[in-house]
């Protein structure tokens, strides 16, 4: 074919003719993920990407979008083929990629390609219940998905589905090509569904992006009982513990452990019933985990005995995951500093000093799920977007119950206190969509109780230990122990001295210092008036900066946490010179990239910061 590309093992790139573009930012995650992956060896399948200009051409020049789609399309039918001579054409899944994960948000169709014309063949090559199954959750994605029938118009039934083709697309099912072309259309318009928008103002990701779009030869876990799908994290991205967790189900395929539609299986199981197995995909992982540098959420497939894996990325961790795993894993020399410090991200921070339930003085708890993400939470059961706003109206804290959650129901997750599911395991889109929020979750209550959450009714749920309350249990506010300890070991591995409190100081004395930036560096007597962020926080009644000075020579105010310091009311920005202060600053900056990157800056000095100093300085030299 002449249009251009680059091939990486099992993986083809449209549209790129250098390994310099194989960024995250060309192919999108999922994308990249699948390069990375194929470069070292391991079994993807095979796979066609059309990076994310196309999908961002597509916001502005839809028709060239699809020409160019077009292109794509012959590109991957190309490229996947099948594995025997004697085989039909592989099904494929289309699938979204944007540069950032965006948990399921976006759309993907799954069995493209099996259509009445075929069908046969199908039944021959992979079983008539195998194929059976393909064709009907295709039917009921592409009517969902791309051609918008409504929730009541697609059933269980394949014949059902095949019906209501006629009425949503005037026609039967198509054939394979048109069904490739409408998925990739439904993936591109996807970027601007409304949950993706409102997904996108929550994380500020910018709305001219747009997505990658990945073709996919097809595995099918639900080939026979020697089959399964499943999801792991590398580690634990709730807890922090560090081993190896997952869950997964026989004979079926990775939407149905992803949408939290049935409860899975622990991967524990997997691990006696398949141990070969197993161990082939607990090395596999934990190799890509020290390459990519971070705790991975890997989704993969068995095929009768034989193991794919169909995509990676970092795990969306709880704040308590978070600074867990990043102190476990330098710890234990299981990653590098920096690796372990880019795992902790500013918010972390402030949502890890979290609230704890004393068990020993609380009533028994009324129903118990699955732990999926940390935090105590108090609220009124809503089990709709409108009886959740309702009740917020009215003042009140929220829990969004349902019995499986879907990404349509970010804006319900988002504006709820804590969110509780009847289905779903650990890796579910609930459990994950959660985690990303730091919302407290509880999933698969079910599998464990058959109690139900009555709508209006107030509960108290902890995150951690998967308990929920009828009444009130005793609650410890605030603790701090595990943030303690993460400044603890970082500063005590930078040489970093922490002390209780920096005194304020006028900002007028140190502009008139004669010390040099060394040796006011040793002196805790600096504050955090001006940073890193070249901003200045101004505290109250002081309204002019003149010359780098604050004028009526007011004390400085001083912060608990770098959150404080950032929404300050009196920030204001600073245009004026240069003052030790930020100099002092700036130099902690510089000789922390010493630390962690060997950037030899001169002469030895020590660091003296507060706490919220410190946190301030680490986060922003990483």
């Amino acid at each position: 074919m002449n249009t251009p590309h680059l091939k990486v093992g099992n993986v083809v790139i449209y549209g790129v003719t250098s390994e310099d573009e194989l960024t995250r930012e060309v192919l999108g995650g999922k994308g990249y993920s699948l390069v990375e992956m194929a470069k070292k060896g391991i079994n993807v399948p095979e796979s066609a990407i059309l990076p994310c200009a196309y999908g961002a051409l597509y916001l502005t020049h839809p028709d060239v979008a699809l020409e160019h789609a077009s292109q794509f399309i012959a590109l991957a039918e190309e490229h996947i083929n099948p594995l025997k001579p004697t085989d039909p054409k592989p099904l494929v899944s289309v699938r979204s990629g944007a540069r950032v994960s965006m948990a399921g948000m976006m759309d993907t169709i799954l069995n493209v390609g099996v259509s009445l014309e075929n069908l046969d063949e199908y039944k021959n090559f992979l079983g008539e219940a195998c194929a059976i199954d393909c064709m009907n959750r295709l039917t009921k994605m592409m009517l969902s998905t791309v051609l918008g029938a409504k929730e009541e118009h697609i059933y269980d039934d394949l014949d059902a589905n095949l019906a209501a083709f006629e009425v949503y697309y005037l026609k039967g099912l198509p054939e394979r090509k048109e069904q490739i072309m409408l998925s990739v259309r439904a993936v591109f318009e996807s970027w601007n569904n409304e949950r993706a928008k409102y997904y996108r103002k929550m994380n500020n990701i910018p709305d001219d992006w747009g997505t990658a779009v990945i073709i996919q030869r097809m595995v099918f876990g639900n080939l026979n009982n020697n089959s399964c799908t499943g999801v792991l994290f590398t580690r634990n991205p709730d807890n922090g513990d560090l081993e190896l967790v997952g869950e997964y189900l026989p004979n079926a395929q990775g939407e149905d452990v992803v949408s939290g539609a049935v409860t899975p299986i622990d991967i524990s199981v997997l691990a006696k019933e398949k141990p070969k197995l197993y161990k082939k995909l607990v090395t596999t992982v934990m190799k890509l985990e020290k390459s990519w540098g971070d705790v991975l959420d890997v989704e993969f497939t068995i095929e009768n005995g034989v193991l794919y894996l169909l995509q990676c990325r970092s795990a969306k961790k709880s704040a308590v995951g978070a600074v867990r795993l990043s102190l476990g894993m330098f710890l234990q020399g299981l990653l590098p500093i920096e690796n372990c410090l880019k795992m902790v991200e500013p918010k972390h921070l402030d949502l890890v000093v979290q609230d704890k339930v004393i068990l020993e003085s609380s009533p028994d708890f009324y129903v118990k799920g699955i732990p999926a993400c940390s935090g105590v939470v108090s609220g009124v059961v809503c089990q709709s977007l409108n009886a959740l706003k309702a009740a917020k109206a009215k003042g009140y804290n929220t829990i969004f119950v349902a019995e499986e959650t879907t990404p349509d129901d970010i804006e319900a997750m988002h504006l709820s206190n804590g969110v509780i599911t009847y289905k779903g395991g650990a890796t579910s889109h609930a459990a994950v969509v959660a985690r990303s929020m730091n919302k407290p979750c509880i999933v698969g209550v079910k599998s464990l109780s058959n109690s139900v959450l009555q709508e209006g009714l107030e509960y108290t749920f902890c995150g951690s230990l998967g308990y929920i309350w009828n009444e009130y249990p005793v609650i410890q506010n605030g603790n701090t122990s595990l943030l303690d300890e993460w400044v603890d070991v970082f500063s005590t591995s930078l040489n970093v001295k922490i002390v209780e409190a920096l005194h304020p100081t006028r900002l007028a004395d140190l502009y008139d210092s004669e010390m040099s930036v060394y040796d006011s560096s040793r002196l805790p007597q600096y504050a955090m008036a001006e940073s890193m962020f070249g901003e200045m926080a101004i505290p109250d009644g002081v309204t002019e900066i003149y010359g780098g000075r604050v004028h009526e020579a007011a004390q400085v105010q001083t912060f608990d946490n770098i959150h404080e310091f950032l929404n300050h009311e009196g920030k204001a920005q600073y245009t004026g010179k240069i003052t030790p202060t930020q100099k002092t600053l700036y130099q902690s900056v510089l000789k922390l990239r010493e630390k962690l990157w060997g950037e030899v800056i001169g002469q030895d000095t020590d660091i003296i910061l507060s706490k919220s100093q410190f946190l301030g300085v680490l986060l922003h030299s990483i």
